[in-house]
């Protein structure tokens, strides 16, 4: 038991320590006070300097906004003929995810200055945001107009027209290219040539003429390219081809040139199993299938070929007489990731086993339902409506679910795609929600999907929420949902490649 002078004493002690606590947070509030006071005076005596503007801004959060916003209009009214007071101010409240503060401010910036490349960068981003993609594409322009030498400017610009222009985009990133030979832009602009060109033979033209232009000026664009040109040789069978690039560039590669000693012994282990194919040799071919390793832990390197590889097995072991388990593979391969090509394959080894179609659909169901989890519950609000919706809302229907957030460019890259393929399906069967996991981007949801005309259920993501076996660590994470409200397909991402994947995915669910 605490006898009174001990008690008197803890007392004491801690109000002793709650005063000096409140002490120091009082000298630390005048402190700032005081640096506060002296960074608004200097910006006051040199309004033009935009490094006096962030220094006064650093102390500051979106809770400011009103008094920030009436200190810079007086600065405005002040110094009516200085750009930089609203490009600081709407550069900060950008920032910030404040959209429309930050919009009124740089567009006067902007009338103050019509060469202010900074600000109509800064207004383009916004744009983009928004799902404003033609004035994205305007603000670029006007960018580029302002400060033609920036190249970053330059790239964005015709980037923007692969959408709004696409008969123009090969010709004018080509142009790009031949102005700026040997630079980072150059490389990048060959680079989105090849990705986003749909003929392979045309494609493979684009990576050699990267191959032979950059091989001096081995840029990120460039490593990366090579790495997809290896992996399309190999897609195409052209696996002595894929050997003779690893081998070339092993000795030259100026980066991780274990990545492409590993991409050697791939091609090399591809080139032997056709031999081996040629020869008969199909148990031997078989060994060597199966121990290709696709990804490297000592070389952080992957070869995205594991369709390529599946086929091949496939394929082997039907020639070897084992049809039941090409078709028990193609099965489990075709039941996670519908394709025509796995399905082709499927149903024709189907039929060599005697299975017409509706067994081998029947053998796909079984499959999916045998490795399919009841996704976990959630209940969280619409942005359109506030309303709190719940899984529950969506029993007998596929639902297809993403996550995503406004500035994730894998994910506005997507979303296109989705809108494609959901739109050829009743909504009374069928659900697209997409759940925004980045809630300091709250802003602009309305205005990006508005703009945009998408037809998701757009929901905001609850940081209490357990996601559970529905987790979402990054963005792009999508899964597509069964009637009974379990996860069938899931971690797959959807680009102008393989929409009729996603479409294939929903029939057969439906």
């Amino acid at each position: 038991m605490i006898n009174k002078g001990s008690l008197k004493f803890l007392v004491l002690t801690i109000i002793i320590v709650l005063l000096n606590a409140m002490a120091k947070a009082q000298e630390k509030r005048n402190i700032d006070n005081s640096a506060i006071e002296t960074s608004q005076s200097l910006v006051g005596k040199y309004p033009d300097s935009l490094k006096l503007h962030q220094d006064y801004l650093a102390f500051f959060s979106i809770k400011d906004s009103v008094l920030l916003m009436r200190q810079y209009d007086q600065w405005m009214l002040k110094f009516t003929h200085s750009e930089i007071i609203p490009l600081a101010i709407g550069g900060f409240f950008s920032s910030l995810n404040s959209p429309l503060r930050a919009n009124y401010y740089l567009t006067k910036a902007v009338l103050i200055k019509p060469k202010s490349a900074e600000a109509w960068f800064k207004l383009a981003n916004i744009s983009l945001l928004s799902g404003k993609d033609t004035l994205y594409s305007q603000y670029l322009g006007k960018a580029v107009e302002a400060d033609p030498g920036n190249l970053d400017y330059q790239y964005g610009y015709l980037n923007s027209l692969r959408a709004l222009a696409p008969d123009k985009f090969d010709s004018l990133y080509l142009d790009l290219e031949t102005k700026h030979p040997n630079t980072e832009i150059g490389s990048k602009a060959l680079l989105q040539l090849a990705y986003f060109t749909d003929n392979d033979d045309l494609k493979l033209s684009y990576y050699s003429f990267l191959y032979h232009r950059y091989l001096k000026f081995q840029s990120v664009y460039f490593r990366r390219g090579m790495s997809y040109y290896f992996e399309l040789l190999i897609n195409k069978g052209a696996y002595s081809q894929a050997f003779d690039l690893a081998l070339n560039l092993v000795p030259i590669i100026d980066q991780n040139k274990l990545e492409w000693k590993y991409k050697i012994k791939v091609a090399k282990d591809l080139v032997l199993v056709n031999q081996l194919i040629t020869h008969r040799k199909y148990i031997e071919a078989l060994n060597i299938l199966n121990n290709i390793k696709l990804e490297d832990n000592n070389s952080a390197s992957r070869v995205s070929v594991f369709k390529k590889i599946e086929i091949l097995k496939a394929e082997v072991n039907d020639l070897s007489n084992h049809t039941e388990t090409a078709y028990t593979n193609i099965l489990k391969q075709y039941s996670r990731e519908p394709s025509e090509l796995f399905g082709t394959y499927l149903f024709k080894y189907g039929s060599k086993l005697s299975k017409d179609s509706i067994q081998v659909k029947k053998d796909i169901v079984s499959y999916r339902l045998g490795h399919s989890k009841e996704a976990t519950k959630f209940l969280l609000s619409d942005y359109r409506t506030s309303k709190r919706i719940s899984s529950d809302q969506f029993k007998g229907k596929v639902v297809l679910l993403t996550y995503w957030f406004p500035s994730c460019g894998p994910c506005r890259a997507e979303l296109p795609h989705f809108e494609n393929v959901i739109k050829k399906f009743d909504t009374s069967k069928v659900s697209y929600i997409a759940i925004n996991i980045d809630l300091k981007e709250n802003e602009y949801i309305l205005p990006f999907i508005n703009s945009k005309k998408y037809s998701f259920i757009a929901l905001k993501d609850d940081l209490n929420w357990d996601k559970g076996n529905l987790a979402a660590r990054a963005a792009p994470i999508n899964y597509l949902i069964d009637q009974e409200g379990r996860i069938i397909y899931s971690n797959f991402f959807i680009d102008e490649t393989n929409e009729s994947t996603l479409e294939l995915m929903i029939k057969e669910l439906l």
